[in-house]
């Protein structure tokens, strides 16, 4: 995979995935054995754990991505 094809992915993920919640693309842009290792030890499996994550998060803050 090229550098330019994984700007794009990163771009969608945060994007369409966390700004505007689409959370049936983690089913297509990341692996099913994913695991996200976050602050004090937090590990979260697979990408059921991720969506859970997501939903987590406050949707008045959106990320924003710079082209």
């Amino acid at each position: 995979m090229s550098i330019e094809q994984n700007k794009v992915i990163i771009r969608r993920i945060w994007q369409e995935i966390f700004n505007e919640g689409k959370l049936d693309l983690i089913d297509e842009l990341y692996d099913k054995s994913y695991i996200y290792h976050g602050p004090g030890g937090q590990k979260l499996k697979g990408l059921d754990g991720l969506k859970r994550y997501k939903k987590s998060f406050p949707s008045f803050f959106p990320i924003y991505i710079f082209p």
